[in-house]
C-alpha cells in the first residue's frame, strides 16, 4: 500500500507600514549598510592521539552541542555492498556497545535528555550529540562508548535491514525522489559512488564482518574532527575528551578518493515513465565542476540572477510570466572533492512538458549571449551581503562552518573573503561563468512523467532513452538451478496435473467475490484491516481496504488501473497493473502458454510430502513465485514471493490452511504470511462467491 499524501500548505504575508511626510516614493528608498558583526573565536587543541577539538563558548544557555566529523562516508562503499556505510552508522547508533544494549542506550539517554545521533554522508561520518552542560562529561562517556566499542548485535543487524528495505520499496513513491536518483546516474553513471543506488541484493551482500571492517577502517581518534559549542572552555572540554578517549590508539585506514569518470551520453533525453502522474518533473544539467574560490563569488552571483529566488531570470519566465510551475531553481553546483552539477529543475502539469524545458534552454542561451543588468546585478549582491550575517545565527551554526571549513581545508575567513570579492563581481564576470559553465550541447534532460500526455514529441528534443526504474526482487535465499528440458516438462506436468484435477474449477470461472479480515504487522505497528474482493474475469478488479476507518480502493479494467483515497483518485501504475495478473490461478489455468514452470525438488514440510514449482514469466521480466502443491491431495499449501506488504521487505511465505471447497473449487479460508519466520500477515476469510452477480459500476475508473 503506498502511502498517503501529504500536502502541507504555507503562506506568508509580509505588510510593510511606512510613515514620513507625504508623497514620498518608495523606490527613493536607500538603506545603510549592516553593521559590522565579530565572530566568536574559536579555540583549538590536538589530543596526543590525534583528536582535534574545537570550541566554542557561549553563556546563554545551559546547552552543550558536540559534533563530530570523521572522513569516510558512503562514497567508499564497495559496488557490491553499497549501503554499508549508512548501515554501520546506524547500527553504532542502535547496535548497543560493550557497556549497553540498544535498548538500554536509549533508556539511559532518554532519562537524561541527551541526544545522540550517526549518521552517514557522502564524504564523512558526522556524530551529533546534545545535552545540559551539567551532563556533559556524561554524554561525552555516552559518545565513547558508541565510537569505541559498538556491538552491532544481531537482532538490530536485522532491524537495520528491514529499515532500509523499506526505504528501497518505497523509494519510487515521490516524483522528486526519482528524479534525483535517476539524474544523478545520468551524469555520473550507474556505476559511480556518487549516483549509488541501494538495492536489496546490497543489504543481503553486507555481513557481520563487513560493519566491523568498515567500523574499524574510518573510526580512529586520528580521523575526528570535534566541535563543542556552549557554556564551556577549551581546558574543561579538552579535560573531559582526554578522560574518555585518552586512551584509545587506534589508527584509521582511509581510501583513495574515488574519481569521478566521465559518464558517456547514451541520448540526450531521458525519459522515467510513471503513468499515474499528470506533471512533469523535469532536471536538465551535466557534470559540473570541482569548488574554485577564485570564482565562486562570480558563480554565487550567477545563480542568484538566473536560477535562485523568486526575482531570477528562470522564476520570472517559467513562473510568473509563463505560469506553467509554481518552483523552478539550480544553479551551478560545485564540490570540494568530486565535480558537481551544473543543472536546473522544475516541474509543470504534463501538457506544458516541452514548452517548460524550451523556456529554460532560451534562457540559458540568452545569458550566454548577452551581459546582466545593472539592477540585477545589485539585487544580486544585495541579497548576499544582507544574508550574510544570518549564516552566523547561533553559536553551533558558526561551529558547523569552522568545521566545515577545516574538514575540506578551505582558508580560514574565505566567507568573509568571498562577501568582499562578491561587491566587486562585473556584469562581465557573470558573463564569463555563463559562458565557462554552462554548455547546453552537453546538456542531458530527464523528465519523470507521462509520456502520452505531453505537448509534442519528446524526440524533438533529441534523442530519448526509457528508464527502467523496476526495483529488482530481494535476492532468492536459495540457488534456483538453470532450468533444463527435463525440469520445465515436469513442471508443466504438475501445473496441468492441478488445474485437470482439483483446480480445474478455474479455467471456467467467470467472477470471484471474498471477503476477509486480516491483522497486518508493519514497523509502526499491527493493524486490523478489512479486505473486499471482486473479481470479472479475466481483467477487471476491484479491492477495498478499509484500516483505521480510512478506506482505498484499487481497481483494475483491462490494462488501465486507478487508486481512489480520501476522495481522490490517481493512475495506478502499469508495472503494479500488470504484477497483479502475474502468477494468479486464474491465469496460470487459461495461460499457460505464458510461463515457464520449473520443477525443482520434492519436499517435505511439518509432516506433508510436496512438489516445489518456480514460475517464472516468459517474456524474461524480473518476477516469479514459488509453489508447493502437496502430493496427498493436490492442493496448493504454501506460496513464496517478493513481499508486497508495507515496511516488510523479502521473501514472504504464505502457509494456507482451512480449506474449504465453493462450487468445487478448494479455497483456503485461513493464511499466513512469514518472512525470515516473522509473521506480517493473518488473514481469515469470512465469505466467497463463484460465479455470482457482480456491479458492473465497481469497474469504473472514472
Amino acid at each position: 500500500m503506498k502511502r498517503l499524501m501529504t500536502i502541507v500548505c504555507m503562506i506568508g504575508f509580509l505588510v510593510l507600514n511606512l510613515g514620513g511626510a507625504s508623497g514620498s516614493d518608495v523606490d527613493d528608498l536607500r538603506y545603510p549598510e549592516l553593521n559590522e558583526f565579530t565572530l566568536p573565536p574559536i579555540h583549538k587543541a590536538e589530543m596526543e592521539n590525534g583528536v582535534r577539538l574545537r570550541v566554542v563558548r557561549t553563556d546563554k544557555l545551559p546547552l552543550v552541542d558536540i559534533r563530530v566529523l570523521v572522513d569516510g562516508g558512503s562514497v567508499h562503499d564497495p559496488l557490491e555492498k553499497v549501503g554499508l556505510a549508512s548501515m554501520t552508522a546506524g547500527l553504532m547508533r542502535i547496535g548497543g556497545t560493550e557497556k549497553w544494549t540498544g535498548d538500554e542506550l536509549d533508556l539511559f539517554l532518554d532519562r537524561l535528555g541527551i541526544n545522540l545521533d550517526v549518521q552517514a554522508a557522502d564524504d564523512y561520518f558526522v556524530v551529533t550529540v546534545s545535552c545540559l552542560h551539567k551532563d556533559l562529561d556524561t554524554a561525552v562517556s555516552a559518545l565513547a562508548q558508541v565510537l569505541r566499542s559498538p556491538r552491532f548485535a544481531k537482532d538490530k543487524v536485522d532491524e537495520m535491514r528491514t529499515r532500509l528495505s523499506s526505504s528501497i520499496a518505497r523509494r519510487n513513491d515521490e516524483p522528486n525522489g526519482i528524479a534525483d536518483r535517476e539524474f544523478s546516474r545520468v551524469i555520473y553513471g550507474k556505476d559511480s559512488p556518487f549516483a549509488a543506488v541501494l538495492e536489496y541484493a546490497h543489504l543481503a551482500a553486507i555481513k557481520h564482518a563487513d560493519l566491523q571492517a568498515c567500523y574499524q577502517r574510518f573510526f580512529a581518534p586520528g580521523n575526528m574532527l570535534v566541535g563543542v559549542a556552549g557554556p564551556v572552555d577549551l581546558a574543561e572540554v579538552k579535560t573531559v575528551f582526554q578522560r574518555h578517549f585518552g586512551d584509545w590508539s587506534h589508527k584509521a585506514d582511509v581510501p583513495a578518493y574515488p574519481e569521478v569518470k566521465p559518464n558517456p551520453a547514451e541520448a540526450r533525453v531521458f525519459l522515467v515513465e510513471k503513468s499515474d502522474l499528470n506533471q512533469s518533473t523535469i532536471h536538465i544539467g551535466h557534470l559540473g565542476t570541482l569548488r574554485d574560490l577564485n570564482v565562486e563569488p562570480a558563480q554565487k552571483v550567477f545563480n542568484a540572477i538566473f536560477s535562485q529566488g523568486m526575482s531570477s531570470r528562470l522564476f520570472s519566465r517559467v513562473r510568473t510570466k509563463m505560469g506553467l510551475t509554481y518552483g523552478v531553481g539550480g544553479g551551478i553546483e560545485t564540490e570540494e572533492r568530486h565535480p558537481g552539477k551544473t543543472a536546473f529543475f522544475t516541474f509543470t502539469k504534463s501538457g506544458s512538458t516541452i514548452k517548460a524545458i524550451r523556456a529554460i534552454l532560451e534562457e540559458v542561451k540568452k545569458i550566454r549571449a548577452e551581459e546582466v543588468t545593472a539592477e540585477e546585478l545589485s539585487e544580486a549582491k544585495d541579497y548576499f551581503i544582507n544574508s550574510f550575517v544570518f549564516q552566523f545565527s547561533s553559536p553551533a551554526q558558526i561551529l558547523n562552518r569552522e568545521l566545515s571549513r577545516e574538514f575540506y581545508g578551505l582558508p580560514e575567513g574565505y566567507l568573509q573573503r568571498m562577501m568582499d570579492q562578491i561587491k566587486n563581481v562585473t556584469p562581465a564576470d557573470v558573463l564569463a561563468v555563463a559562458k565557462e559553465f554552462l554548455h547546453p550541447d552537453q546538456f542531458r534532460i530527464l523528465i519523470v512523467g507521462k509520456e502520452a500526455d505531453m505537448d509534442g514529441n519528446l524526440s524533438e528534443l533529441g534523442e530519448v532513452k526509457k528508464v527502467d526504474i523496476t526495483i529488482p526482487p530481494p535476492p532468492m535465499e536459495e540457488t534456483i538451478p538453470e532450468a533444463t528440458p527435463e525440469s520445465l516438462a515436469r513442471g508443466a506436468a504438475v501445473i496441468k496435473q492441478a488445474f485437470g484435477t482439483v483446480y480445474k474449477g478455474y479455467r471456467d470461472l467467470k467472477t470471484l467475490r471474498t471477503v476477509a479480515d486480516m491483522k497486518m504487522s508493519v514497523p509502526q505497528g499491527t493493524f486490523d484491516v478489512t479486505l473486499e474482493t471482486v473479481t470479472r474475469f479475466p481483467d477487471q478488479r476491484y479491492t477495498a481496504m478499509t484500516i483505521m476507518g480510512m478506506k482505498m480502493e484499487t481497481v483494475i479494467n483491462k490494462d488501465k488501473g486507478i487508486i481512489r483515497r480520501m476522495g481522490q483518485s490517481q493512475s495506478l501504475p502499469q508495472e503494479q497493473v500488470e504484477a497483479g495478473r502475474f502468477g494468479s490461478m486464474y491465469h496460470m489455468a487459461n495461460h499457460a502458454d505464458e510461463y515457464h514452470f520449473q520443477y525443482l525438488k520434492p519436499v517435505t514440510v511439518d509432516g506433508a510430502p510436496y512438489d516445489v514449482v518456480y514460475v517464472t514469466p516468459v517474456d524474461g521480466k524480473d518476477r516469479w513465485r514459488k509453489l508447493y502443491f502437496n502430493r496427498n491431495n493436490g492442493r496448493l499449501e504454501i506460496e513464496e514471493q517478493v513481499s508486497q506488504m508495507p515496511g516488510s521487505a523479502g521473501v514472504a511465505r504464505e502457509i494456507n490452511s482451512d480449506f474449504r471447497e465453493v462450487s468445487g473449487i478448494p479455497f483456503a479460508f485461513k493464511s499466513v504470511s512469514k518472512i525470515k519466520d516473522k509473521t506480517v500477515a493473518e488473514v481469515t476469510v469470512k465469505k466467497v462467491e463463484v460465479n455470482s452477480a457482480v456491479d458492473e459500476s465497481l469497474f469504473s475508473l472514472e
